[in-house]
């Protein structure tokens, strides 16, 4: 069974009805879009922060690995603040531009990357500070 209903609309009630719409309905739906364009830009960002985090994780441990390798303490612990000097090099030139593009959603991905990458350099202080004796060979007495 249908239900059809009927009415008998002028066209004043047809303008009257389009201005309703326009006035009530159309902001609303900007609203959405625009909360649709700053989810999207977030979940750019999350993805982004994801990805680099995995990578400063990688990088980390490419470095503690190179630092193990290293024959001398000097030469190690060179290498070890080189490796932690150029990621944190990488987080401000992010950070840099985060802030020059004036885009709060790439600011606040920029900070909490270097929040993540203090987060992995504290976990990884003992990791690292066991590297640079590793291979290391003791100085000679005397010398």
């Amino acid at each position: 069974m249908k239900i059809v209903y009927e009415f008998d609309l002028t066209p004043e009630d047809l303008e009257r009805i389009r201005r309703i719409i326009n006035i009530q309905l159309l902001p609303i739906l900007v609203s959405v879009q625009e909360m649709q364009s700053t989810l999207t830009s977030m979940v750019k960002g999350v993805r982004k922060m994801t990805q680099q985090s995995v990578a400063l994780q990688e990088n980390l441990d490419e470095l503690i690995a190179s630092v193990a390798a290293e024959g001398n303490a000097v030469n190690a612990a060179t290498a070890a603040i080189k490796g932690l000097t150029d990621q944190l090099a990488l987080l401000a030139q992010e950070l840099q531009d985060a802030i020059a593009s004036a885009d709060p959603v790439a600011i606040q991905a920029a900070a909490d990357a270097i929040q993540v990458q203090n987060d992995l350099i504290v976990s990884q202080t003992a990791a690292l500070a066991a590297a640079i004796p590793a291979n290391t060979t003791p100085p000679v007495p005397g010398n």
